[in-house]
């Protein structure tokens, strides 16, 4: 990776892994850590209910979720449709353990924003990760802080300038 396509990666990116399967845990968590350098994870380990995820994401301030969707498709799909109600604008990448073209369809229809499939490579996890900063490239950004000066007297400053 080119020391430019390295610099779109940095930021404060808090991720969230949805994953009844440590095992694409581990093997994932190493390559994300790789190529996000400020990169921290909140995991679960099985698909949350509603709330738990509203809570989640209201506190944790997520900028990216992994959802695994292999172990049990129709509840993975239907977490997806909950994160997105939650929080419309969260680039969801969806991991599966084998490739299996019908699903890939069916959670992009859903509305996920890129897939991962097994075994995972660092070349996967860089487009993913391409993809995701070009398509929202303010979500891994710490918010900014705004500032307003206003005068004591309302409208001095503007007709000093004016006249």
């Amino acid at each position: 990776m080119s020391q430019s396509e390295s610099a779109k990666f940095t930021g404060n990116w808090k991720a969230l892994f949805i994953c009844p399967n440590p095992k694409i845990a581990r093997d994932l968590g190493p390559l994300l850590s790789r190529y996000l350098p400020a990169f921290s994870a909140q995991e679960i380990n099985d698909y949350p209910t509603r709330q738990k995820m509203a809570e989640v994401l209201a506190t944790q301030h997520i900028s990216i979720c992994f959802l695994e969707v292999s172990d049990a498709p129709e509840q993975g799909l239907a977490v997806i449709m909950e994160l997105l109600r939650a929080d419309p604008k969260l680039p969801i990448v969806v991991v599966l353990s084998s490739n299996d073209p019908e699903m890939v369809l069916r959670c992009l229809r859903q509305g996920a924003s890129d897939f991962l499939m097994q075994p995972f490579t660092g070349e996967q996890v860089e487009a993913a990760l391409q993809k995701i900063s070009r398509l929202h490239p303010g979500r891994s950004k710490t918010p900014g802080k705004v500032y307003c000066l206003m005068p004591a007297k309302g409208g001095t400053i503007w007709r000093k300038y004016w006249r």
